[in-house]
């Protein structure tokens, strides 16, 4: 018998064509733009990625980064690299390895549908502006046989499989990212939350990365400084006022059909009536944020036609903006206090009323970890977790005074502490009938 020499074997890898890289507040992320991953790192180890670029043998560029990386060998960072398919071999065609993915749909899409069976997706990631992603009647069916939990592979039985795997491939970009992909389905995850990963829940809407970017936080914390977005909000004020504010309330500042008609401040108004959550006489209402001041004016207007005696507070953050609210009730009868929701002392007295409406931007979370909290892995020791909370200062006290459920936090999350501090303070200015 005779043999034929193949060469040596190919042990070359190189970066994925699917990788995209981004940036946010300092931070370095990739995004896998065909399964939807995104992995979190720092500049040095997307260095290590990068020289692949070209097909290479890992152990020469591990060789190179050998003492790089600390107590951690590059290899663990290959590994993960070709785990999430960042890394894999030349020539490879990566939409052969879908079939045992599954297509997990995702909550923030949003999409139009057509009688001839076809539906269109929009998308407007970051400051990238508003995109268009049509699906013919055939993809749409593919859309709707993904269900999170059959591979799709086994979609393949009733729908063209080049199809499935070219519109996996459309909407998982981040473009799009209407689609994540698991290598279970969901079900996996009942009961182990702490389990299911992060990417699955999570978007990249960030900027593309730059590696001539300012780095550090030191810059970007300068960035979003008090001063200096209450300096950028005082330039586009203007470009507020001409539909620019991105909130709900501010788009249906006006008479609008999807709100019966009316404005969101007088819609809202109706709600509250309908759900008896009004006073009979007089009200006394405390708004967190008031925007323009829009929401403020079609509420007193719709109060006072139901025969209310109102009077109105905006405890508005933002000095452009509390500025904009004297300006539009001038002759409302509202007040107007300039101020933060936590630090600042609130207008005296019991309401009966109290709105927080999307202001989660002006609110402080802490980040944490398991560790922080005293969650090892294994097995939960409730008296570690006790001695670990007064640790935390303000963020341990909420956890604790509020019996949070934390067991099953991932190994990084942010609480919404100062959530919980306004909640905190509007009880205490709460009339007890209010809301």
């Amino acid at each position: 018998m005779s043999s034929v020499d193949e060469g040596p074997e190919d042990n070359r890898l190189q970066v994925s064509q699917y990788v995209s890289v981004f940036a946010h507040m300092g931070e370095i992320y990739v995004y896998h733009d065909l399964c939807g991953y995104i992995l979190k790192m720092s500049a040095d180890i997307l260095a290590f990625l990068e020289d692949f670029r070209e097909p290479i043998d890992p152990a020469e560029v591990c060789t190179k980064y050998s003492d790089a990386f600390g107590d951690q060998p590059p290899e663990a960072f290959v590994g993960i690299y070709l785990e999430f398919g960042c890394l894999v071999t030349p020539g490879a065609n990566e939409l052969d390895t879908l079939g045992r993915m599954v297509a997990v749909k995702g909550p923030w899409n949003v999409y139009e549908r057509r009688r001839d069976g076809s539906m269109t997706f929009y998308a407007a990631w970051g400051d990238r502006p508003l995109s268009k992603h049509h699906l013919s009647a055939a993809e749409t069916a593919i859309w709707d046989a993904f269900d999170s939990e059959t591979p799709l592979g086994a979609l393949g039985a009733d729908h063209d499989p080049d199809m499935i795997a070219a519109l996996v491939a459309r909407l998982a970009h981040h473009e799009v990212q209407a689609v994540k992909l698991s290598k279970v389905g969901l079900s996996f995850y009942k009961g182990r939350l702490n389990m299911k990963p992060p990417y699955l829940t999570s978007t990249m809407p960030y900027a593309p990365y730059r590696p001539d970017a300012p780095e550090g936080l030191a810059e970007f914390t300068e960035l979003f400084s008090a001063e200096n977005v209450n300096a950028r909000i005082a330039e586009d004020l203007e470009a507020q006022r001409r539909n620019r504010e991105g909130t709900l309330s501010h788009l249906f500042r006006e008479d609008h059909e999807a709100l019966g008609g009316k404005t969101y401040g007088a819609a809202l108004v109706e709600g509250l009536s309908r759900r008896e959550m009004l006073p009979k006489d007089e009200i006394r209402v405390l708004q967190l944020g008031g925007g323009l001041g829009h929401v403020a004016e079609a509420m007193i207007g719709a109060l006072k036609d139901r025969g209310l005696r109102v009077s109105f507070d905006i405890l508005e953050p933002r000095p452009a903006l509390a500025a904009a609210q004297r300006e539009r009730l001038s002759g409302a009868g509202a007040t107007i206090t300039q101020g933060d929701f936590l630090s600042e002392a609130w207008p005296p007295g019991e309401y009966d009323l109290i709105l927080a409406s999307e202001v989660a931007s002006e609110l402080p979370a802490t980040h944490l970890t398991r560790e922080d909290i005293g969650l090892a892995e294994g097995a939960i020791d409730e008296a570690v977790l006790k001695a670990n909370l007064p640790k935390l200062g303000e963020a341990g006290r909420i956890i604790t005074e509020h019996g949070l459920p934390v067991t099953d936090a991932p190994e990084e999350f942010y609480l919404n502490v100062g959530a919980f501090q306004v909640l905190e303070q509007m009880r205490s200015h709460l009339k007890e009938s209010g809301f």
